[in-house]
């Protein structure tokens, strides 16, 4: 019975509330708005920021992955030779695992309804490295990655989707890329995403000539990465792979020698460059306007309060209980609370759009979040926390394209390592030097 005089007593307020905004309409617009905007914008930033501080990455125990590789002015990010590569993979100790990709390049689906999409370069253990498994079909083979091996393919979920309207039996089936027939042997999962960001529809075996590489001067122009092995930090590995770096150092022209340095770094650190402070900042700065909104709306809501002390004292004086009371100031509250929230759980789309135009290596980030369930129940939160009744007393760069532009200076750097002299008009992974 209780519950039931609970229910309809609270029933009635809210109906009372109801009628009192309406008969206030511009108290009730200011408000709303106020709360809607705080809401909105919170929302908005929280569903960018939240792939780059909050959400793990879409890879098995991802913090043990890192990027590996040697700094130098000629690549903005860290990369390995060939020749590097292939050396340092047989002797490194602190990896369980190390892989190489070559980059994203354009490729033309040539069969029926052609189409250019993305096709990424990557070593036969790339998935495995991170963990990942095909949700349909299988990896690649050892024997597949070897120069002259059968052309296969694994495609992206939404191309499985798209082109096969989710066929299972699309694994086994022909795709053409520029030309050439690759049997499908597997589909990635639909949360798939490269470690450098990068946009990529489908994966395709390197095929690198370990034997020419080794035998270059120094061979292809290689992004790397590793999982580290439990226990091992990055620092440590650091430490162990020092003995290789000064061999690697032997072949850097002395006068360079400074400038080349090891990096080792988490793939969301990678992922994310400088922009995980810029994040904390932006994130601390659109909830002080939360709570800056919240402080008007109660300010407004305490002095609505204060023309109300009659109406009070004459509910008092008929009977009306302090939870009564309780439950009059804090319906008019939470309905506030409730339109605003509305209208700040809409206000992020439109929100969103202008951050991708605003910023495009923030939005690679972003892109994931954006639309996302994530945001409403954000919205939900923010805006229960608003509809608090008032005390008496008041108130996440994608992968950056390196700069086609090359100075003298790095082109003499790129010659003296031995690098292919294509690589200094494109300087993209994945070219590799004569032998």
């Amino acid at each position: 019975m209780r519950y039931a005089a609970f229910l309809s007593a609270m029933g009635q307020e809210f109906r009372y509330a109801w009628r009192r905004l309406a008969r206030s309409p511009g108290f009730t617009a200011s408000a709303v708005i106020v709360v809607a905007i705080g809401i909105g914008a919170s929302t908005a930033v929280f569903s960018v920021v939240d792939r780059v501080l909050f959400r793990s990455l879409p890879y098995a125990d991802d913090s043990r992955l890192v990027s590996v590789g040697v700094t130098a002015p000629i690549e903005p990010q860290e990369f390995m030779l060939g020749r590097q590569y292939f050396d340092w993979r047989d002797h490194q100790t602190p990896f369980e695992s190390l892989t190489s990709w070559s980059g994203v390049a354009d490729c033309d689906i040539t069969a029926q309804n052609p189409v250019r999409v993305g096709c990424a370069r990557v070593e036969s253990n790339f998935l495995g490295t991170f963990g990942v498994r095909p949700i349909v079909g299988r990896d690649f083979s050892e024997e597949e990655d070897r120069p002259n091996g059968p052309p296969v393919a694994i495609i992206s979920y939404n191309v499985w989707k798209g082109r096969f309207a989710g066929d299972r039996s699309a694994v086994g089936r022909t795709i053409s890329l520029d030309g050439r027939s690759h049997l499908i042997v597997g589909v990635l999962p639909r949360t798939f995403e490269l470690p450098t960001l990068a946009p990529a529809d489908i994966l395709v075996p390197q095929q690198l000539d370990e034997t020419r590489q080794r035998a270059s001067g120094q061979g292809a122009v290689l992004a790397v990465f590793g999982r580290l092995k439990p226990g091992v930090t990055p620092t440590q590995a650091d430490a162990q792979l020092q003995p290789l770096l000064k061999d690697f150092m032997n072949f850097v022209p002395p006068r360079f020698r400074s400038e080349v340095k090891l990096m080792i770094r988490s793939v969301r650190d990678r992922q994310v460059h400088d922009a995980k402070i810029a994040s904390w900042l932006l994130l601390g700065a659109v909830l002080a306007v939360l709570l800056i909104a919240c402080a008007n709306v109660a300010n407004l809501l305490l002095a609505r309060s204060e023309a109300r002390r009659r109406e009070l004292a004459l509910r008092a004086a008929l009977g009306a209980g302090r939870a009564r009371l309780a439950l009059l100031t804090l319906s008019e509250s939470l309905t506030i609370g409730v339109l605003g929230g509305i209208g700040g759980c809409c206000l992020p789309w439109a929100l969103m759009r202008t951050f991708r135009r605003a910023a495009d290596c923030v939005c690679q980030c972003g892109q994931s979040a954006a639309g996302k369930v994530r945001i409403a129940p954000t919205g939900a939160g923010v805006a229960s926390r608003t509809g608090r009744r008032p005390r008496k007393t008041g108130p996440a760069d994608a992968e950056r394209e390196p700069d086609d532009r090359c100075s003298r200076r790095d082109r003499g750097m790129l010659s003296c390592l031995g690098a292919d002299a294509d690589l200094h008009r494109d300087r993209a992974p994945g070219h590799s030097a004569p032998a």
